[in-house]
């Protein structure tokens, strides 16, 4: 066997197997070995703990030998396990991406963890992962993709920036700072009641119209929010793009970074994407839809943190020239009954705020200024969904041809999906009473992938999306 085809796993990758027991096993252990060095007594279970250990050190050294990967003949062979042995051998044409991760630890250790993606597989896990030398995760990714790409784009900070805080939310501050607040709480004897109370002393130092608990929840959401940006600008930090031949790699991250690579021929899907926050500055972003790849925490490739539309397509059409497609949209109908089936909901919700917060007052005067704050804040919501509603009518559409166009929006977010029309997995369409009547229906597409892109539109021409659907796809409906 060629010595250059061989990948052994880093001794490192032994973690992969202990870490489920470090606070069931292992730590035990410790504590009963750091007793017997200070007060030189030991317990039966301590022993028996030990002795599992020991096995189950033994069933990781094994996998890490018995661990290798084997490229040969346009194939790449997996082998790993202790007891039951798995062997895996992939097509190399049919891997979507090679994700590479590091972090600190790792950098110090010269390894790197490498996953590998298929278009089969569980949604949003990873088909196969473990841990190389970082020498031979280079050597790898040639073997697979062909020469390293020569051409890289770099962003600036101020773009960084700008995707990291308009991608961000306070919930995603509140999930990731939680845990971290916490645990730091812990660490320096510090309850998170405790924390609660500085903030509502601080709110009632702010003089408002508004109660003190307004000022506090305030305060919480502009802490939480501020996590979630600090979060995305590290994971976004140093973002750039190379390409070169039909290989295509995006690096990121400052403490955890993060490579991925894939093949032009792998991207499924192109999709244009403009968050409520990204529409303020009239910047998009671009992500692609690879195969296998994403799914794990809503995850997808990022090409372009931040850029205006025109400015996207025309630097990133050649290596996407579905880009380029031309197009010839049905759109949704403009007639003021459409308009108000757009504006049905955003009309109900106010409706219901102006009676709850009306009856809320009525029922608990002393609380008039909170629920006050309470409902101002909800019809401020609602007269956004009120215009992304009037937005969805003007902007949405459908294009079917060789390439499939979809534009529409999801929750408040505006997309905007390329793909090639044999990409496309399903298409669904429905019509409500209210279609019938107004020869209408709504339209969804989603594209043939483990992690599939899905664009819907509303209020179509019927008559119009049956004949171009039959046309391009000869499928004919009744």
């Amino acid at each position: 066997m060629n010595d250059n085809t061989l990948f052994k796993a880093h001794p490192v990758f032994i973690y992969n197997m202990l870490k489920r027991f470090v606070f069931v096993l292992i730590l035990p252990v410790l504590k009963g070995a750091v007793q017997y060095v200070l007060y030189r007594r030991i317990s039966g279970v301590i022993l028996l703990e030990s002795v599992a250990l020991v096995f189950i050190l033994f069933l990781s050294v094994w996998r890490l030998v018995s661990f290798r990967i084997v490229i040969k003949d346009d194939y790449l062979y997996i082998t790993d396990g202790v007891i039951i042995k798995k062997r895996a051998a992939l097509p190399i044409a049919e891997i979507s991406t090679i994700t590479v991760t590091a972090d600190f630890i790792l950098d110090l250790l010269k390894a790197k963890n490498v996953s590998i993606n298929t278009e089969s597989g569980i949604y949003g896990k990873k088909d196969f992962s473990f841990k190389l030398y970082k020498t031979d995760v280079d050597r790898l990714l040639d073997m697979v993709y062909g020469k390293k790409p020569q051409i890289e784009v770099r962003f600036t900070a101020e773009k960084i920036a700008l995707l990291s805080a308009t991608a961000s939310s306070a919930l995603t501050g509140l999930i990731v700072g939680g845990p971290i607040i916490y645990r730091l709480g812990k660490l320096l004897n510090i309850g998170v009641l405790a924390v609660l109370n500085d903030i509502t002393e601080l709110s009632k130092s702010i003089k408002s119209y508004f109660p003190p608990i307004v000022n506090a929840i305030t305060i919480a959401f502009i802490a939480v929010y501020g996590v979630s940006f600090l979060v995305a600008l590290a994971r976004n930090m140093f973002f750039r793009i190379s390409v070169g031949g039909k290989r295509v790699e995006i690096k990121s991250g400052l403490y955890y970074k993060r490579q991925r690579t894939f093949l032009v021929s792998s991207v499924k899907d192109v999709c244009i994407a403009q968050t409520p926050l990204m529409r303020a500055f009239r910047i998009y972003t671009m992500r692609v839809g690879i195969g296998g790849y994403g799914g794990e925490n809503g995850e997808k490739s990022t090409v372009v943190p931040a850029m205006t539309k025109k400015d996207l397509k025309s630097g990133f059409s050649s290596l996407f020239p579905v880009l380029n497609c031309k197009t010839e949209f049905i759109n949704p109908k403009k007639d003021s009954f459409s308009r108000r089936r757009f504006l049905l909901l955003p009309n109900i919700y106010a409706l219901l705020i102006f009676g709850i917060t009306a009856g809320l007052i009525i029922l608990l005067p002393s609380f008039e200024r909170l629920f006050l704050f309470g409902g101002l804040v909800s019809l401020g919501f609602d007269l956004y969904f009120g215009f992304i509603s009037v937005k969805k009518q003007n902007t949405g559409g459908i294009s079917f041809g060789e390439e499939v166009v979809a534009k529409g929006i999801s929750g408040y977010t505006y997309y905007e999906m390329y793909t090639k029309k044999n990409n496309i997995g399903k298409i669904t369409v429905k019509r409500y009473p209210v279609d019938v009547i107004q020869n209408t229906c709504r339209v969804s597409v989603a594209v043939r992938s483990e992690s599939a892109d899905k664009v819907k539109v509303l209020v179509l021409p019927y008559e119009k999306l049956k004949n171009k659907i039959e046309k391009v796809y000869g499928i004919k409906s009744h």
